[in-house]
């Protein structure tokens, strides 16, 4: 844990990618009996929010494609992984934008 929180101070790469390093190398880690998925994502969102992204939701349609993604990005093959957590963060995006746009237009 040590140095994951080493690592996270002090990364240089764009939020997104940092974000979902952070979730996947604290799911490698594994540091408690349960509940490590929902703490790698709060982990993954509070990256995000500290550079004023939007919160982001692994929907549940997708739970069985990011429960693949994150066992083939755990045998050294990430490209599944990020493509998933990076769409994520785009939808989340484009959410959050058409709902300013509809409180412009509401007024």
């Amino acid at each position: 844990m040590n140095e994951f929180m080493q690592w996270l101070q002090t990364s240089s790469d764009h939020v997104a990618r940092v974000a979902a390093q952070a979730h996947l190398r604290f799911v490698f880690i594994h540091p408690f009996i349960d509940g490590n998925g929902r703490t790698s994502r709060l982990i993954f969102n509070l990256v995000l929010l500290q550079e004023g992204f939007p919160l982001v939701v692994i929907e549940k349609e997708q739970r069985l494609a990011y429960i693949n993604a994150i066992e083939k990005a755990l045998h050294n093959q990430p490209e599944d992984y990020y493509m998933l957590m990076f769409q994520a963060i785009e939808h989340s995006l484009d959410v959050y934008l058409h709902e300013i746009e509809q409180s412009d237009l509401r007024g």
